[in-house]
């Protein structure tokens, strides 16, 4: 129990008459406060003692730092604002039902949801996620246990004012009873003035080592008194910090708590884990050793909190001490931290994996990020993007600017607003010319909501945009097609492959202040060092950024390469003549045509001015036709030349992510669409140069195209004429079939899709339709015959052969065999043709429209049954013949086997088929019966026919092994 502090707080104001006021407030409060903070184990049940016991600690640490001797220094007003601060410094954690009622509601409360539940490395992640997005009804109707629900409500209030306790504090030691209802006296017998001081004492124990510093280092105390309120703040805060003995849980109360998150059981570890505490005038040691990995992490980062602490005031502790007569602080010695049972690298550091700096742009100049250095300019302009939508948004949304202006999908009205008063402005100038080298200066002006000195610290750092929680709670209530990229590719930091140094100057839209920041190359003599410069007059000044470097091009490239879709390059070599020595400047046209790349799928207009020349870079054109914003998808639906949108082609669909093209292209038959991904976090779904989807989850972004595109195309069909609507509908069907297993029966049957001069209506006339699939072995022959690919003539009685390459290039064709054949016939017989000649091969499949069966050649078989089947499933699936009816089972019921019917080829879909199980294992050339007694059994539990017996499938499959091995010996 503390006891120095209390009894000369004691001892001066018995013998003064004028401090006896600071002894009855004390005396009151001691018992009042308490009692309140009893309290805080209503909402922190989990947390560490924060009651009076703990006051009283820092009490009695403060007494061994400052020893006796020092005590008797100190005036009787700064005894009290000791006393008084290690009681009230946590009176914040006490939070009336009320406050909670009124913060559940407040949008403060709201975003720390949302901040949350955008980090999934948080522990309340998953909790949060769920409270974001039901209500509590819709929470305590699917919770298994009610309680469970009130521990969750619990631990996010923890979370929420455990950050705001320390300015919470700050407020009850002015208005103790309107804000908790503490009934501790406020009258004229103490001045307001020495409990505003004791507020910023009590709330800055929370804040930063630089606020405590701006604290008065002297004031007027009671009677005679000085008092010293940025001593007082430190005794404080060293107090509190070594308070870490392992006496700070109460098990009692954890036991109420419930279910703990891990953070609690790391800070039980850190306090168990102590084993040796030293703290007096002269020196402060601590050993701990500890059992987890999670507790080391705890126990190191208390530490490394301590000595900053006690290094920050002894560099300063002049400026913080009442008078030297008081003498230093006492020293750190070993503030030693061990994991049991594992040795450590260093003492007290972490083990885990870093990426050297001075290596890290060198890695991504050799790893092919970007093809060539002049695309990192697009990550400069996609902060500016970035910037600007977040600002466009805030002046709609927050400020309440263009309230009559409907932002849910784009238009020309706000592609007006755009133009007037959001534009990005690039200017290129050349500065010299020395020794055949060129320096350019280049600067990137935008209206976006400015960098501030908090936002600067995610731009410093690679990848660290993503942990900007504060921002993404913004950017997720705006719309999809608004939305800025998000997080992606190396950032900032790229700009430094083409130049290095960067110079800034922003305005924040927060913060309202001016900053200029200088920026240099981290693999460079400056070593990434970061100036930055505050800047008088901020009003002066428009909200956004100017980012200004230098790039060095060649006078004349010894080689470059260019595209034909460069028109400035383009127009620089056509105009180049050697003879007459003037420079050659591909590289800075290069860089100016990776602005125009960016422009041209992007909403932000971009103005560039070249040596005093201005154009405008031609950006997204808000009306496109065709265009379609829908859950997080822009489809636009491209012509061609001719103005047709839809022909007999299969195109590779053009894939971007908000505005930029991605080299994954996406599969359509008939129509070229542009799918541009709105929806998506650019560091899910993308590779690290932002060029390709990952492989990852290719799938799963396809499946999502697929149904933005049928969603597009059902929604937008009657503006089609009937020759196209008949693509639309073979497009959905292709598109169901491949990504969803669709029922594509009640479509239309597409009757005016054509095959050469026959429409599909026409084919369907016909009784037996006759498919000859030609492959030709050598490739001189199969260019020679790429005219004949497709030739349609008649057969007798109601028959017609269609003759075709295999590597044909009809859709059409493709989709008739896909999806019209196996809905229209029911039978099919398959043989096959060698041409003697060694030209080709021909798979004939002959489709009958009334009979059901299947029917296949013994060559044909037999070349089946021989396939090498390397590493694949051993159990074989194939269709029934007539002969073999009684093994046909329940297709659904098959597992992971080898469908034979893809080896005669993977474009024919059959008619529905009885399917039977092979009784031989894949690749055993001696077709011995595989697993028969098992198989005999699966097949009489899953049998197509009922009314077939056991005897029935056993005799059936010993004739087939019979007639397959008598095929394989022939």
């Amino acid at each position: 129990m503390a006891t120095l502090i209390k009894k000369r707080l004691e001892e001066l104001c018995l013998s003064d008459q004028s401090l006896r006021t600071l002894w009855a407030q004390w005396t009151f409060d001691e018992q009042l406060i308490s009692k309140a903070l009893n309290s805080v184990s209503q909402i922190f049940p989990h947390y560490s003692l924060h009651d009076s016991s703990h006051s009283n600690q820092i009490v009695t640490n403060i007494e061994r730092i400052l020893g006796e001797d020092n005590i008797k220094l100190l005036s009787a007003t700064d005894l009290w604002l000791i006393l008084e601060s290690a009681f009230y410094h946590d009176i914040g954690m006490v939070i009336p039902m009320e406050t909670i009622r009124e913060d559940w509601e407040n949008i403060d409360f709201k975003n720390h949801l949302e901040i949350i539940s955008n980090n999934p490395s948080h522990e309340l992640h998953t909790i949060a996620s769920e409270f974001r997005s039901s209500n509590l009804t819709e929470i305590f109707q699917t919770s298994q246990w009610p309680l469970d629900v009130f521990e969750n409500i619990r631990l996010l209030l923890a979370d929420f004012y455990r950050s705001k306790h320390a300015d919470r504090s700050g407020k009850i030691v002015k208005n103790p009873w309107q804000e908790i209802h503490l009934n501790s006296p406020r009258n004229e017998l103490l001045p307001a003035r020495l409990f505003k001081i004791l507020s910023t004492i009590s709330s800055h124990h929370g804040y930063s080592f630089e606020e405590v510093l701006r604290l008065p280092k002297k004031e007027v105390g009671i009677g005679n008194d000085d008092a010293h309120p940025r001593y007082v703040a430190c005794l404080l805060r060293l107090g509190d910090l070594l308070d870490l003995d392992d006496n700070r849980f109460c098990p009692v109360m954890l036991k109420t708590a419930g279910a703990l998150p891990a953070s609690t059981h790391s800070h039980i570890e850190k306090h168990m884990s102590i084993e040796h505490f030293r703290m007096d005038q002269n020196r402060i040691e601590v050993h701990a050793l500890c059992q987890s990995y999670e507790g080391y992490s705890a126990t190191m980062g208390w530490f490394k909190y301590l000595e900053q602490e006690i290094n920050n005031q002894m560099m300063h502790w002049d400026d913080i001490v009442p008078s030297k007569e008081m003498g230093l602080l006492p020293t750190i010695g070993s503030l030693d931290v061990q994991l049991n049972g594992f040795e450590l690298l260093g003492q007290n550091q972490t083990p885990n994996f870093q990426i050297d700096k001075d290596k890290m742009l060198d890695l991504l100049q050799g790893s092919g990020v970007y093809d060539k250095p002049s695309q990192c300019i697009r990550e400069v302009l996609q902060n500016a993007v970035d910037a600007t939508f977040l600002k466009l948004w805030i002046d709609k949304d927050i400020l309440g600017k263009y309230k009559s202006t409907d932002f849910s999908t784009p238009s020309n009205e706000i592609k007006n607003i755009l133009d007037s008063d959001y534009k990005i402005e690039i200017s290129i100038e050349e500065m010299s010319c020395v020794d055949d080298h060129i320096k350019w200066n280049i600067s990137i002006k935008d209206h976006g909501i400015g960098i501030d000195k908090d936002s600067l610290s995610y731009l410093q750092t690679v990848g660290s945009s993503s942990k900007n929680f504060q921002k993404k709670a913004l950017i997720n209530t705006m719309p999809t097609w608004l939305k800025p990229s998000g997080a992606f590719g190396i950032g900032f930091q790229s700009i430094f492959l083409i130049t290095d140094q960067v110079k800034l100057r922003s305005k924040g839209m927060y913060s309202g202040e001016v900053i200029e920041v200088e920026m240099n190359n981290p693999s460079k003599e400056h070593s990434g060092n970061i100036f930055i410069k505050s800047i008088p007059d901020s009003y002066k000044f428009d909200i956004g950024t100017t980012i200004k470097f230098q790039i060095e091009s060649l006078r004349i490239p010894s080689s470059f390469s260019y595209s034909f879709d460069d028109k400035n390059t383009c127009y620089e070599i056509n105009n180049y003549d050697f003879i007459e020595e003037k420079q050659l400047n591909v590289e800075i046209l290069q860089l100016i045509h990776e602005v125009e790349k960016f422009g041209r799928n992007n909403y932000i207009p971009i103005s560039v001015n070249f040596s005093g020349s201005n154009f405008n870079v031609n950006t997204l054109d808000f009306n496109s036709d065709g265009c379609f914003d829908i859950e997080g998808f822009r489809i636009n639906l491209r012509k061609d030349s001719s103005g047709k949108a839809f022909t007999d082609n299969l195109y590779h669909s053009e894939i971007l992510f908000k505005g930029q093209p991605l080299e994954t292209s996406f599969m359509t038959p008939f129509a070229f669409f542009n799918i541009d991904l709105l929806g998506f976090q650019a560091n899910e779904i993308l590779e690290i140069n932002r060029n390709k989807i990952k492989s990852s989850v290719k799938m799963d972004v396809e499946r999502s195209i697929a149904e933005a595109i049928i969603k597009y195309l059902k929604i937008n069909r009657d503006r089609f004429d009937e020759d196209d609507k008949q693509f639309i509908d073979s497009i959905i069907i292709n598109l169901n079939y491949d990504y969803f297993n669709g029922d594509f029966k009640d479509h239309n049957i597409l009757p005016n899709l054509r095959i050469n001069n026959y429409t599909i209506k026409d084919l369907l006339e016909y009784d037996s339709i006759i498919l000859k699939e030609r492959n030709y072995i050598n490739s001189e022959v199969r260019l020679g015959h790429i005219h004949h690919k497709i030739e349609i003539y008649h057969e007798p009685e109601k028959s017609i052969t269609i003759s075709y390459d295999k590597n044909h290039d009809s859709t059409v064709l493709s989709f008739f065999k896909r999806f019209i054949i196996p809905n229209h016939f029911k039978g099919v017989k398959i043989s096959r043709y060698d041409n003697k000649g060694g030209e080709y091969i021909e798979n004939i499949m002959e489709y009958d429209k009334y009979n059901c069966f299947f029917d296949i050649n013994k060559e044909l078989l037999k070349l089946i049954l021989s396939f090498e089947h390397r590493e694949r499933w051993p159990r074989m699936v194939f269709f029934c013949q007539n002969e073999f009816l009684d093994l046909a089972v329940n297709i659904e019921k098959i597992g992971f086997s080898e469908r034979l019917w893809f080896f005669i080829s993977y474009e024919i879909i059959f008619p529905k088929l009885p399917v039977m199980v092979l009784p031989f294992k894949a690749g055993d050339n001696s077709f011995t019966p595989y697993n028969l007694d098992r198989l005999i059994e699966w097949v009489y539990e899953n049998r197509a026919n009922n009314e077939v017996t056991k005897e029935q499938i056993s005799e059936s499959y010993h004739r087939y092994i019979e007639y397959i091995q008598n095929i394989m010996n022939e």
